[in-house]
């Protein structure tokens, strides 16, 4: 196992440098690159149709603030590397533009002013979010980044041309609905037991998406998550042609990979199925200097069923959900867990569950403060800590521990030796209160809700496997204010409630790398949700008027879990195991 390979230095703001592919072609020939920005599409990648977006070329007798405007537009069609775009541009500038240097993301159109010297306009709008060199997208505050860049223009033949046009392109967010969609490069954790997502936009036909993906898989993971994750496709192995596309399989040639041994041939192979299945193909034949490769237990074609234990959202359909009930831990069955958990034994005011069930974490109430009780569960739990504050525990998949805020500013887990470690928090003030923690189903990453009471934001972060720490802290969807309640709905989504004042509560399906925010119905549902859990393949848990309720399908609206709420007997603290 190796670790991942990380970015070249200098490269930043900037969609991922590509290959596209022409089948029949002997070579691996370059293409535009693909970007990311603020939107909100639709990710159902097969389901969607190839768009093209058919700027306008330069006009006789444009001003300079026409031909900025139509430059700008121009832009946001990637085919022949910016082709048309370039037609703006003087000869010279034309060669020296890095159209794939970065993209600088506005929430709308920008402001075109010119200047008194009448050869010169300034460019101006609100900068809603970057693209890294990766690919993936940053977002910034809801106010955005004032943009501004000064654009020098010049005749030639009599027509306005720019001189200098700004590193990378300049979009909107309306123009990545047309041409942009979401997959996602999967790398795996440190023990190669499974995939984690790494989302990327990109802008290709169908057929340049596979070497798209492969080129980005051969890059490494995106820098908020290198720090969580492997690669068995890292330094050493690269792309030897271009991948074929047969009727039901595709060709994968790559070169170097059996030097890397069996170990590394399983999991890059995992890696590469799991990354080209989510373009509807039905098998992927992978080719090493030449040689048709076939992993133990598996056929010549491999298909995502023979990759499927390293699915990083597997949790069984059976599984239930869990909440506190007065003082004792319940499921969604309808019943109290079996052992003392079961009863009010430990005053539970929360719990986290192991994603194999056979442990749990209670935070119940002691006479002053609270205590973390860690053990088997269905049997006696053991005092692992004491405060005046714990959050709701969550379990890491990886290391058996469970995680939990204590007094409002240090992340302890408890491993199953039962010795608290403070975990490490880059990028984050000691002063600043974190109000929630949740670990992602893979536990690659974690979401923290961080800011005083009233006012927390959404944050979220790699989970190091060098040491006990979080890194590449970052907030997420910032325009989302006051966050109450987050679950990881996915390993690449998640559920977030937030409120805006005492009855204006509001669910929220949120994209892990804060692309998208979409509203949930609250159909059916007594009142503002209060609390939230959510898990891969399960219904989404809300407390609502002191009961428990599930949404399977928002089409169908909200509906009760047994039992319900009766007077003083209410429910809290929602969770699925992980």
């Amino acid at each position: 196992m190796r670790a991942p390979r990380l970015p070249v230095a200098g490269r930043v703001g900037t969609a991922l440098a590509v290959v596209a592919v022409l089948v029949g072609c002997a070579g691996v020939p370059e293409s535009s690159a693909p970007r990311i920005v603020e939107a909100i599409p639709r990710t159902g990648v097969t389901e969607e149709p190839d768009v093209r977006l058919q700027p306008s070329s330069p006009q006789p007798g444009q001003t300079p603030e026409e031909v900025v405007r139509a430059f700008v537009d121009a832009a946001s069609s990637t085919d022949r590397r910016h082709g048309i775009a370039r037609q703006f541009l003087t000869a010279g500038a034309a060669e020296r533009w890095h159209d794939d240097a970065g993209a600088t993301v506005l929430a709308k159109t920008p402001y075109f002013t010119l200047e008194t010297s009448g050869s010169e306009l300034t460019i101006r709008g609100d900068q809603v979010g970057i693209v890294d060199a990766t690919g993936a997208y940053t977002s910034y505050p809801p106010a955005g980044l004032s943009y501004s860049y000064r654009v020098t223009l010049s005749r030639v033949d009599g027509q306005w041309r720019i001189t200098n046009p700004p590193s990378g392109v300049i979009m909107t967010a309306s123009s990545f609905n047309q041409a942009y969609r979401r997959l996602n490069v999967y790398f795996v954790d440190r023990t190669e037991s499974r995939v984690i997502p790494d989302p990327r936009w990109l802008s290709a036909s169908r057929d340049a998406l596979p070497n798209l993906l492969l080129k980005a898989l051969l890059d490494g993971p995106s820098t908020s998550l290198a720090d969580a994750v492997a690669t068995e496709l890292g330094d050493g192995v690269s792309l030897a042609s271009n991948v074929v596309p047969e009727t039901d399989r595709v060709r994968v040639f790559l070169s170097g990979l059996t030097d890397q041994g069996t170990g590394a041939l399983v999991a890059a192979s995992a890696q590469i199925v799991w990354t080209l299945s989510q373009l509807g193909t039905a098998g992927v034949e992978i080719y090493d200097d030449g040689q048709l490769l076939a992993p133990p237990g598996v056929g010549a074609v491999q298909r995502l069923g023979d990759w499927r234990a390293y699915d990083p959202d597997s949790l069984a359909l059976s599984t239930p959900g869990y909440f506190v009930r007065q003082g004792a831990v319940w499921t969604t069955d309808g019943k109290p867990t079996p052992g003392p958990a079961g009863r009010d034994t430990y005053q539970a005011q929360s719990v986290g569950v192991s994603r194999d069930l056979a442990r749990l974490a209670v935070v119940g109430r002691i006479p002053h403060g609270v205590a973390l009780y860690v053990g088997p569960a269905r049997g006696q739990l053991v005092r692992r800590q004491t405060a005046s504050s714990l959050t709701a525990p969550t379990w890491d998949p990886a290391t058996g521990a469970a995680w939990t805020v204590r007094n409002g500013t240090d992340i302890i887990q408890v491993s199953s030796s039962g010795q608290p470690v403070r975990v490490k928090v880059q990028d984050l003030d000691r002063a600043e209160r974190i109000g929630k923690i949740r670990l992602s189903p893979d536990g690659c990453r974690v979401a923290l809700l961080v800011g005083p009471t009233g006012d927390q934001a959404l944050y979220i972060g790699a989970v190091s496997r060098s040491e006990s720490a979080v890194t590449a802290l970052r907030p997420i969807v910032p325009r989302l204010t006051n966050v109450v309640d987050v679950a990881w709905a996915t390993a690449g989504s998640l559920v977030v409630l937030t409120r805006n004042g005492g009855s204006d509560a509001t669910l929220w399906s949120v994209a892990v790398d804060g692309s998208s925010a979409e509203p949930t119905t609250s159909s059916g549902l007594p009142g503002p949700p209060s609390a939230v859990a959510a898990a891969p393949d399960q219904p989404t848990l809300a407390v609502s008027e002191g009961g428990i309720w599930r949404l399977h399908d928002p089409r169908e609206g909200w509906t009760g879990v047994p039992p319900r709420s009766t007077g003083s007997v209410v429910v809290a603290a929602p969770t699925y195991p992980g």
